[in-house]
């Protein structure tokens, strides 16, 4: 009978193989945001999760697999998606929110992928002890992935699936959910920009006036 870990390596071995051809994928960035700030929500639905995730939104799946405790390597793949039901959800795109749970030595996000129809097309490697926990707990990203593909351009019966690989971990479950991508800024026209410096020149000849 196989032991765990030997079941879990063989897990991580399989979602290597779905890894491809990265040669062409774009490279994801890992970046620490502030506790409490990214949670799992209706809005912001598990893909891949050491636990259940309650605000699952209905219809969307999500893969539960034991990634909590000792282990010494795990891999998992998400449920397949369509492009459509992602772009229904996160219309301006979206990042992946990665909530980790360790209290020894920082755990290792050792790779992350996004497929389009089997082939990746953004791909992050980590370092060793790359995901120190931020904040101790369930629900809330210590970490984004961000720099994903728009899938504006793809067909919306096109199938998007995920893979992460852990390594190192030390305490409870950790988790993946996405995350939609905050708005830039919208400019202002010229013609705003116009009034605004308008207004602030009559009320800097105001103030002069007074104290003339």
């Amino acid at each position: 009978m196989l032991s765990m870990k030997t079941v879990f390596a063989a897990s991580a071995v399989s979602a290597f193989a779905m890894f491809g051809n990265i040669a062409n994928a774009a490279t994801l960035d890992l970046v620490s945001v502030t506790e409490n700030t990214y949670q799992h929500a209706q809005n912001s639905p598990c893909i891949i999760s050491g636990v259940n995730c309650p605000q699952q939104p209905g219809g969307f799946d999500y893969t539960v697999y034991n990634n909590g405790g000792n282990i010494d390597t795990v891999g998992a793949a998400s449920p397949t998606y369509t492009v459509g039901s992602l772009l229904d959800l996160f219309p301006g795109g979206f990042a992946v929110g990665v909530d980790v749970n360790d209290t020894n030595t920082p755990q290792t996000l050792a790779f992350f992928t996004m497929s389009v129809n089997g082939g990746v097309v953004d791909s992050y490697m980590g370092s060793t002890g790359n995901v120190g926990n931020n904040n101790n707990g369930v629900g809330f990203a210590d970490y984004l992935l961000t720099g994903f593909t728009s899938l504006a351009g793809y067909a919306l019966t096109d199938l998007v699936s995920f893979a992460v690989n852990w390594e190192d971990l030390n305490d409870g479950p950790d988790s993946l959910f996405l995350v939609a991508n905050e708005p830039a800024p919208v400019p202002l026209p010229a013609s705003a920009l116009l009034l605004l410096g308008g207004v602030g020149g009559l009320a800097a000849l105001r103030r002069r006036k007074k104290r003339v």
